[in-house]
């Protein structure tokens, strides 16, 4: 949950970044984590990527579309301080 300690190594989150308040609160709490963490998101504008690095790209099925005939960027990120 978000603002809890955590003793994990790996944390990946994913599908957290589609409203602004909870992308900003989001954010906060995963940069100050002790751990990996990588950031799943299909670019709907509320993840502030300027301190993150793109890791990986996939063409993944957007939103509702279960038969995979939308595909649209996804990525996946990790802070750019991170190796």
């Amino acid at each position: 949950m978000i603002g809890e300690n955590t003793d994990a190594d790996v944390v990946l989150a994913g599908d957290v970044f589609y409203d602004k308040d909870l992308a900003a609160a989001a954010l906060a709490w995963l940069r100050g984590l002790d751990a990996l963490v990588l950031i799943g998101d299909p670019a709907r504008g509320f993840l502030d990527t300027s301190t993150l690095r793109q890791v990986a790209s996939y063409r993944a099925g957007a939103d509702g579309d279960t038969s995979g005939a939308a595909l649209r960027e996804s990525s996946v990120f990790a802070f750019a301080e991170c190796r």
